[in-house]
């Protein structure tokens, strides 16, 4: 997902006439944020972690569609462990602690792909989270759980571990609900206005055409 709003926003020539989203965004919401439990490349050395939140509020403030002190990100999904998961990073935040969040990158990723999207991908990787403000960074080698193909050896990843500051992350506003039973205008109104920006990952696929019809999405929106 990152490396293709990526591409879209921040490719040569683009503008905010030009595409569907506001000029400047204060308020965005992110439905289905997402938790990815265990790393198929490292398995459970990589901790439980929501990466989607960040990568769309960096993309945001690189393509200069948001300023930083201005802005605010909610994060709507149903699943009770994905909401614990961002009280808890919310709330060590607050406390003044960093967040960590881990990339991996390496050739099984890249199978499939042709040289140009290969490009762009490993590109954006090694650049996710440049925009976020005292975002630091270091760099490992790992060896993968996989094997290369057609043999029993391991395959080699590169392992980018990312200290996101806790004024980052107290930018995020985690909500539980249902898609089909909120009442996502008066969830915006409660909280700060009308959502600029609405980004929804891996949910309306999963609704039929009356969940999808009850699914309060247009109206929350300025646009």
């Amino acid at each position: 997902m990152g490396a293709t709003l990526d591409s879209y926003l921040n490719r040569p020539g683009v503008n905010a006439s030009t595409t569907r989203f506001p000029e400047k965004a204060k308020r965005v919401l992110v439905i289905g944020p997402g938790l990815d439990f265990s790393h198929p490349e490292l398995g459970e050395e990589i901790p439980q972690q929501s990466y989607e939140p960040f990568a769309v509020l960096d993309i945001l403030l690189k393509s200069k569609r948001s300023d930083f002190e201005g802005i605010r990100v909610d994060l709507f999904d149903i699943s009770p462990r994905v909401i614990e998961h961002w009280e808890d990073l919310v709330r060590s935040a607050n406390q003044g602690k960093p967040a960590t969040l881990f990339l991996v990158s390496g050739p099984a990723m890249l199978r499939g792909g042709n040289p140009s999207s290969n490009d762009v991908i490993t590109s954006y990787i090694a650049h996710f989270g440049n925009s976020l403000p005292g975002v630091t960074s270091e760099i490992s080698m790992k060896r993968s759980r996989r094997p290369i193909p057609r043999t029993l050896d391991s395959d080699s990843v590169s392992l980018r571990t990312l200290t996101i500051p806790a004024a980052v992350v107290n930018k995020f506003h985690p909500f539980q609900g249902d898609l089909t039973t909120t009442d996502l205008e008066k969830l915006g109104a409660k909280n700060g206005g009308k959502y600029d920006l609405i980004f929804c990952f891996n949910t309306l696929e999963y609704l039929n055409e009356t969940e999808r019809a009850l699914a309060g999405i247009k109206s929350p929106t300025t646009r």
